[in-house]
């Protein structure tokens, strides 16, 4: 049981790595047609520091089950959209929707991975680990 669920976490945990690494090509191609980066950096601690506060408020209000199904299933709907709204030519891209994507991809590296991990140190045991 031990070994199932240390494979079922390297894996959980390699698919999130996974996942940013194949989002990071575009963050960077869309950001490069920005003037600057400093205000999209800024731009991703303020939605980082948004979504935490609600992230908290959510630890609260719901079951650690229920929420890391909202979490996962609002990131699984941002990238359905993104997928929807970002056009074939990236050049033709609006500097609204490259902007936004380039905090959204800076929000989900850091929000998915720490909610990883706070549902793994949930979940095994302090003598297991």
């Amino acid at each position: 049981m031990a070994s199932w669920r240390l494979w079922c976490s390297c894996s959980c945990f390699f698919f999130l790595l996974f996942a940013f690494y194949l989002f990071r090509p575009l963050r960077e191609a869309l950001a490069s047609q920005q003037s600057t980066y400093g205000n999209l950096f800024l731009a991703s601690f303020g939605a980082v520091s948004i979504g935490s506060a609600f992230y908290i408020a959510g630890c609260f209000f719901l079951s650690r089950t229920a929420l890391t199904s909202v979490t996962f299933i609002f990131f699984i709907l941002s990238v359905i959209s993104f997928a929807v709204i970002i056009p074939n030519e990236l050049s033709q891209t609006p500097p609204w929707i490259a902007a936004t994507y380039f905090v959204w991809v800076n929000f989900f590296n850091l929000f998915s991975i720490s909610c990883y991990w706070s549902v793994l140190t949930d979940t095994v045991p302090a003598r297991r680990s």
